[in-house]
C-alpha cells in the first residue's frame, strides 16, 4: 500500500514538471512575438549575419528561421 502511494506521488510530480516544459512550437511562437515587438520598437534585423535595411519583418515567414534576440538586435538564421 505504501509503494502504491509513493508511485502516485511520483506520477503526480512527473505530470506537473512535464506541464511546465514548453514545446518547440510554443518556444518558436514566443520568439516570433518577441522579435516582432522588438522590430516595432526599432530593433535592427540581421538575416544570416547581414544587416537588413528597409525590410519589414512582418512580411517574413519567421517559421523558416531560428530566431535569436541579443543586445536589442534580432538575428534570423536559416534553419
Amino acid at each position: 500500500m505504501i509503494i502504491v502511494g509513493i508511485m502516485i506521488v511520483l506520477l503526480g510530480i512527473d505530470m506537473i514538471t512535464e506541464r511546465n516544459e514548453k514545446s518547440p512550437y510554443e518556444i518558436q511562437e514566443e520568439l516570433e512575438s518577441e522579435a516582432i515587438e522588438n522590430y516595432d520598437n526599432g530593433s535592427e534585423v540581421y538575416i544570416n549575419g547581414k544587416k537588413t535595411v528597409g525590410i519589414n519583418i512582418n512580411g517574413i515567414d519567421l517559421d523558416k528561421y531560428n530566431i535569436k534576440i541579443k543586445e536589442g538586435k534580432i538575428y534570423l538564421i536559416d534553419e
